[in-house]
This record gives structure tokens, C-alpha cells and sequence, in this order.
């Protein structure tokens, strides 16, 4: 399955020519109606220490979905090291404020480098930059749909962002599937209050859910409304904001979520910065504001942006630290 040249960032309106994005626009994506996921109007009825002033503040940077502990408290423990789902999610805040119940069963998301996360669990970009492996339960012959949604987007909390949505998935053979939303890793920043710069101190825990529902039967989602689109392109890059997931299971008839979990990011220095280079390129705008030396880039110039480069295992984004050659006469 094809990774997603395109860019997730968090903040952008789509209008339907596909030409036209602005950052802090009109609100994108579907209604929060009743049968949502307990967002309130203007979808900020997220709790008071989540949002504070309009931007996504938590005190002591420490997250209302989770502390370091793996995003649980207290002492019942599932097999993979995490707490058991229907204390995480309902403990953590993440039910009701983001998903109306409980997954009865957990996704496991494998990374690249063979960990396991386990329910709450902290990542980083860098970590799921290849896209992860998932496993779940499955019924004999039958066809999934898998969505990992973002619904913390720091300046839109009335909206949300699909990182990954494939359809047509037989059992858990995710490459197996049909794209509808091409791998894009989950990533965060914060901007500080003067909206100047980068608030690079506070480190707020962002969840993104992982939700898998079953199909009854094959489902046809026509190429306008999807987002595989290789290249620096903004045509098809809106569609994002548009799967909520209770719109998603409406649509298309599904059932569930019959499996589910969730993981957290948070700022990483340069990962952050690649993709909001990334975004302000494909659309040729800055965003979420002029940051010069990362998103001032022309529209189409994906490639001037730098991606962090790995030496030694260790993530450089400026430059890799020149070591010279021991002498070793």
C-alpha cells in the first residue's frame, strides 16, 4: 500500500474547487450533530483543562487524556501491557469526548520497529513514519474498514483530520485494502500565544484514534472523495477533513466500531516542522503562519522541504553534526 507524499496539518479550510485552503477559515468537515461524540456546539465541550483561551493548553504539560504512565491510571492491565479499554478510554477523557463508547476489543499497532503500542501509549512521528501494522480480531470472510482520525486539531476544534482510511480490507490484511486515505503520520505542534511562533515547551499529549469497523458487504467510495493522489498536490488533499467516524458508519453502513485503541503524539522538533512545510507548500500558502525558513516555499515545491535524517539512531533536522575521521596511525 502506497505511503501519502501529501501532508497532514490540522488547521485548513478546503473549498470544493480544490484550489483554495486558508488556515483558521470557515469550519471544514461534518457536523457534530446528537449523535456524535458529546462535542457541544462549536464542538469545544471538550473539559475545561483541555482548552483554555482557544488554543489546546493542558497545565504542567501533561495531558487530561493521559500521564506517562501510558496514558492510564490505576491497576488493571491488559495482556500488551496496557490497562484493559474500558478503563482507558472512559479514564482518560477520551470517552465520551472523542468517541460516544467504548471499543469491545483492541487494534494492535505494531511500528516499523517491531514495538507494540498498547492503549494510550505515547509514540512519536519519527516512529510512525512507516506506516504501522494492525491486527484485530476477525470473522471468516469478512470485509473491514480501518480509520486512524485525529479530532484535536489545535486552532479547528470543530473538525477533524483522517490519517489513514482504507476500506475493503479482507480480515486484517491492511495492504490488502483499498485506499481511501493514504498513510499520512500523525504529528503535533502548538503556537504560542502571540501566534508568532512555535510554542516548542509545551509538550500536550494529542490522542488519535485507530477505529475498525466491519462491512456488510463491498463498499464503493468514488475517487473524488478519496486522497491517494502522489505529488505535490492539492486537489484532493480537503477530503481529509471529511470522514468523521460516525458520518464514516452512517454512510456505508457499518457496524461497530467492533475494534479500537488509540495512541498519543506530541511535538517532535523537526517532524513538526517538515509537515507544516510540507502543507504550506502543497497549497502555496503559509501556515499556520509565516515562519520563515519553513513554510515561506512556493506552491508545488514539496521538495525544498527537509525531512530529519537518521544517524546513529538519532534524528537530526538541521544538519548532521560533522565527526571526523579517527586517525587511526
Amino acid at each position: 500500500m502506497k505511503l501519502i507524499t501529501g501532508l497532514i496539518i490540522s488547521l485548513l479550510t478546503f473549498e470544493s474547487n480544490g484550489d483554495l485552503f486558508r488556515s483558521f477559515g470557515v469550519s471544514v468537515g461534518l457536523s457534530r450533530g446528537s449523535g456524535g461524540s458529546n462535542r457541544g456546539s462549536g464542538g469545544s465541550n471538550r473539559g475545561s483543562n483541555v482548552y483554555s483561551g482557544g488554543s489546546t493548553r493542558l497545565s504542567q504539560q501533561t495531558s487530561s487524556y493521559g500521564s506517562n504512565n501510558g496514558g492510564f491510571s490505576g491497576s488493571t492491565r491488559s495482556s500488551s501491557g496496557g490497562q484493559g479499554l474500558q478503563q482507558g478510554f472512559a479514564s482518560t477523557g477520551v470517552v465520551p469526548n472523542d468517541l460516544a463508547e467504548v471499543p469491545p476489543a483492541p487494534v494492535n499497532v505494531i511500528l516499523s520497529s517491531g514495538k507494540s503500542l498498547s492503549p494510550g501509549q505515547q509514540t512519536s512521528t519519527s516512529e510512525l513514519d512507516v506506516m504501522p501494522t494492525f491486527k484485530w480480531e476477525t470473522e471468516p470472510g469478512a470485509l473491514y474498514t480501518l480509520l486512524i482520525e485525529d479530532n484535536n486539531l489545535s486552532t479547528r476544534p470543530d473538525s477533524q483530520f483522517g490519517h489513514l482510511l482504507v476500506a475493503n480490507i479482507p480480515g486484517n490484511n491492511v495492504r490488502a485494502g483499498e485506499d481511501i486515505l493514504s498513510h499520512v503520520p500523525s504529528f503535533a505542534f502548538e503556537q504560542n500565544e502571540a501566534k508568532d511562533k512555535l510554542d516548542t515547551e509545551t509538550l500536550t499529549k494529542k490522542p488519535h484514534l485507530v477505529l475498525v469497523y466491519k462491512q456488510n458487504g463491498r463498499i464503493n467510495v468514488p475517487d473524488a472523495e478519496k486522497d491517494i493522489a502522489v505529488g505535490c498536490k492539492a486537489s484532493t488533499f480537503g477530503n481529509r477533513f471529511g470522514y468523521f467516524h460516525d458520518d464514516l458508519k452512517e454512510k456505508y453502513n457499518l457496524e461497530g466500531p467492533v475494534a479500537g485503541t488509540y495512541y498519543t503524539v506530541t511535538y517532535e522538533p523537526g517532524w513538526a516542522e517538515y509537515w507544516i512545510c510540507y502543507a504550506s507548500a502543497i497549497i502555496g500558502n503559509p501556515i499556520p503562519f509565516l515562519l520563515e525558513g519553513i513554510n515561506d516555499k512556493e506552491r508545488g515545491q514539496c521538495s525544498a522541504c527537509q525531512k530529519p535524517k537518521k544517524y546513529k539512531n538519532r534524528w537530526y533536522y538541521k544538519r548532521i553534526p560533522y565527526i571526523p575521521l579517527v586517525n587511526r596511525n
